[in-house]
């Protein structure tokens, strides 16, 4: 005897904690654990203040991406948003998925 069973459907929403969890992991990845130290040694208790600054002022931009994700919600990012026809959406999309990945390859050069 076989038993069938109904294929589950994936949540398509995120909920809010999920997509705070997201950004801090996106934004700050494994730099939390090197960067206050660093901070810390160079500025000494004035790391305190400066971090407390930069909370502050990295929470409009968190707000914004949140925002801009539940009302674009495409598996593309930031580059569905452009403004392009279609005939020329695909090719900046993959144009600018070619400057970040350069632009990142460039920072991580010796």
């Amino acid at each position: 005897m076989t038993t069938t069973s109904k294929p589950t459907a994936w949540k398509e929403t995120l909920s809010l904690p999920q997509i705070v969890t997201l950004y801090i992991g996106a934004v700050l990845g494994s730099g939390i654990l090197l960067i206050p130290g660093l901070a810390a040694d160079i500025a000494g208790p004035a790391s305190i203040i400066a971090w407390s600054a930069m909370s502050l002022l990295v929470l409009p931009m968190a707000i914004t991406m949140g925002l801009l994700a539940a009302h674009h919600p495409h598996a593309g990012g930031y580059l569905t948003l452009s403004g392009w026809p279609t005939a020329m959406g695909r090719p900046m999309r993959w144009a600018g998925s070619f400057c970040s990945l350069c632009r990142s390859a460039l920072r991580s050069w010796p």
